[in-house]
């Protein structure tokens, strides 16, 4: 009969917890830091007139690991958009396309600094 024994499981077990912990927290700030550029460049983006729309976008945690970026203002969708009387003046989507990769380049870095 062959017979083994480990040690260092606990260790391991311990060492793993910390990591994934780390990991979150560090996904967590990636994403915050993108957040808020997709908002500033969607507020340099946004068309002005009183200035309501640019002084409405946020970026704010919806949920574990998500954020929005949202213009709060009712109007706002009909600016992005546009409708039948008016052309769109798209903000939002285009800071979004302009991070995108920013996006993925600051998640990289935060999975590499662990």
């Amino acid at each position: 009969m062959l017979s083994a024994k480990m040690s260092g499981m606990e260790r391991l077990t311990a060492q793993l917890n910390a990591y994934r912990t780390q990991a979150a927290a560090k996904i967590d700030e990636a994403l915050a830091v993108s957040a808020e550029q997709i908002a500033d460049d969607a507020k340099a983006l946004a068309p002005v007139d009183s200035g309501a729309t640019r002084d409405s976008i946020e970026a704010a945690k919806d949920s574990y690991q998500r954020y929005k970026v949202a213009a709060t203002l009712p109007y706002a969708l009909f600016l992005e958009f546009g409708t039948v009387h008016m052309a769109a003046q798209p903000f939002l989507f285009p800071a979004y396309e302009k991070n995108r990769n920013v996006v993925l380049d600051n998640l990289k870095k935060a999975l590499k600094s662990l």
